[in-house]
């Protein structure tokens, strides 16, 4: 894993937000609680007040739009997703 040090402010923030200690362990603390909980553990929690704030993107908006899944979304209608939705009598 990264030194955690060298991320920025925002992520060692986030991180004591999760339970951890900022600063030069901080990677090593990280790492070590993955390999305790393989299971999945909170890695930061962000602050609710600033949630949009470290959007990278130009427009500084969430984008959706993924170029492989737009022949998918060409096929998809209201009426076959409603039949798709309609339990099997075979299998109640």
């Amino acid at each position: 894993m990264g030194h955690a040090a060298g991320r920025p402010k925002s992520f060692q923030e986030n991180a004591a937000r999760a339970g951890f200690r900022p600063g030069p362990g901080l990677a090593e603390e990280i790492f070590q609680k993955i390999v305790d909980h393989p299971e999945g553990i909170w890695v930061g929690r962000v602050d609710p007040e600033q949630n949009l704030s470290h959007l990278q993107t130009e427009d500084r908006k969430v984008n959706l739009f993924i170029p492989e899944l737009l022949d998918e979304l060409k096929t998809i209608n209201a009426q076959q997703e409603e039949a798709a939705l309609v339990p099997d009598p075979q299998f109640p």
